[in-house]
C-alpha cells in the first residue's frame, strides 16, 4: 500500500495461467482507491497452450471489470515477448499521467454530453449541471457544478466519465467524476 501511494504508474504482475484471482482484485482495488495510473502485466503467457492467450486475457478483463481503463498487456519475462511493448507503455502513461485538460474544452465536452443526453435523477428533482473544471491529475478529477447535485443517478455518472474518456487519450488512467453544488452551503 505504502508503495502504490508513492507511485504515479503501477505495475501490476498477474500470472497468466491464473489470471485475475482475488489477490490481483484487491491490489487493482487499492490501486484505484489510491487513484494511480494502472498497467496489468500478464506474465508467463508462453506458458499458455496455443489459441489460450485470448481466453486468458477475457478471463483477466471480466475479474478486472470495475477497471475497465486499466491497460492489460500480454508478456513473457522468459522469452521477452512483449517486452518492448511495455516499456514502450510505461514511458508514454508516464509522461500522459498527470494531464491537463482545458476548462474551456471540459465545459464543450459536457454541454455535448447534455445536449446529447440530459442527467437523469432517482428523485423528484431534476440535476442541473453547469459548468466544469479538472480540479486534480493523481487521480484526474473533474468537478461538475450545477443544482441538485445528489439527485444524479450513478449511470449518468458512469456516462459521463465514458464520454470524457472517448475525448482524451485516457487509457490506464483514473477517472473521478465529482458532481457538487454549485451554491455554497
Amino acid at each position: 500500500e505504502q508503495v502504490i501511494a508513492q507511485s504515479d504508474v503501477v505495475l501490476l504482475v498477474v500470472d497468466a495461467t491464473n489470471p485475475g484471482n482475488a489477490q490481483d482484485q484487491r491490489l487493482a482495488g487499492l490501486v484505484q482507491e489510491a487513484g494511480r495510473g494502472l498497467i496489468v502485466v500478464m506474465n508467463k503467457i508462453d506458458l499458455l497452450a496455443e489459441g489460450q492467450l485470448q481466453f486468458a486475457m477475457q478471463d483477466l478483463t471480466k475479474s478486472l471489470d470495475f477497471m475497465r481503463w486499466a491497460i492489460i498487456l500480454p508478456v513473457s519475462a522468459t522469452s521477452h515477448d512483449g517486452i518492448p511493448g511495455l516499456l514502450k507503455t510505461i514511458r508514454e502513461l508516464g509522461s500522459r499521467i498527470h494531464t491537463r485538460i482545458a476548462t474551456k474544452d471540459i465545459n464543450d465536452a459536457l454541454q455535448d454530453m447534455i445536449s446529447s443526453r440530459p442527467p437523469t435523477s432517482g428523485t423528484r428533482f431534476r440535476p442541473k449541471l453547469n459548468y466544469a473544471v479538472q480540479t486534480a491529475s493523481l487521480p484526474l478529477t473533474i468537478s461538475i457544478h450545477g443544482a441538485h447535485p445528489e439527485a444524479v443517478h450513478f449511470s449518468y455518472r458512469r456516462y459521463l466519465e465514458n464520454e470524457f474518456r472517448k475525448r482524451w487519450p485516457l487509457t490506464g488512467i483514473p477517472l473521478k467524476i465529482d458532481i457538487r453544488s454549485k451554491y455554497k452551503d
